[in-house]
């Protein structure tokens, strides 16, 4: 479990890193386990960004292998419900489905 919660913050990180890291003061909130986890606040909204750093064993093409197999999402990604894949393009250019289970009050997300 424990490799499973430092792949999705690495993975996170990755997909949100490179378009948010020069627009946000981040201020680092957690440090364990060789997890940094740092927060940001938004203009105009009461949710804060985040941001996850951490290393991990292995290379990239492996770490490519994992984010491309779609119907797996649901072992890793927190809350993830449901993932297919709805349409290829190349290998690595792809449309797809992901539902991320919400509790209540809040209805799920589909991304």
């Amino acid at each position: 479990m424990k490799h499973k919660m430092k792949f999705c913050c690495m993975a996170i990180s990755l997909f949100i890193a490179s378009a948010t890291f020069a627009q946000y003061n981040w201020k680092l909130s957690k440090d364990k386990d060789g997890i940094k986890i740092y927060q940001s606040d938004v203009a105009n909204s009461n949710f804060k960004s985040i941001k996850v750093e951490c290393t991990l064993q292995g290379n990239y093409v492996k770490l490519i292998n994992i984010l491309n197999n779609i119907p797996r999402h649901t072992d890793w990604v927190y809350n993830n419900k449901t993932a297919y894949t709805i349409k290829n393009i190349t290998p690595y250019d792809y449309y797809y489905y992901a539902e991320t289970s919400m509790p209540w009050p809040v209805s799920n997300r589909v991304l």
